[in-house]
């Protein structure tokens, strides 16, 4: 690669754009740009095309940066988005939930569309594989 080509990437990925539009403009191999670009790790992206501070995590409330070409984050993590839905169960009940009858004990639950659900618990699936007595004919 020559020191005209390198200048070149530097100067298309200043202004924002990736490796792979980079090679098709200057005629090189994707993976040479992209072998460039990782080997430089003081060559940047444009500013304006950076992610931005806004809003904060829904469990902890962690300011949140959002790149503007992805949908919007809700959540800092994976750990704080299942503890937030573990706590919120009852925000699934809605539109895109169906109602159902298990099939070892009866009680209806709500579960989102499929095929391959029918028991309402692990338990219940444990109980109708392999015999047992269910929840909800113990003795209270």
């Amino acid at each position: 690669m020559t020191q005209a080509e390198k200048e070149c990437i530097n100067k298309l990925r200043a202004e924002g754009l990736g490796s792979v539009r980079i090679a098709k403009k200057l005629g090189l191999s994707e993976n040479t740009v992209k072998s460039y670009l990782r080997r430089s790790p003081d060559i940047q992206k444009a500013p304006d095309s950076a992610v931005v501070n806004e809003g904060c995590c829904k469990q902890c409330s962690a300011p949140l940066l959002q790149s503007p070409r992805n949908r919007a984050k809700l959540f800092c993590s994976d750990a704080c988005r299942a503890a937030w839905w573990s706590t919120h169960k009852g925000k699934l009940v809605g539109k895109t939930t169906i109602m159902l009858r298990c099939a070892s004990c009866g009680t209806p639950f709500g579960s989102f569309p499929s095929e391959n659900r029918k028991y309402c618990c692990h338990a219940c699936y444990i109980i109708d594989r392999f015999g047992g007595e269910h929840h909800n004919s113990r003795a209270v």
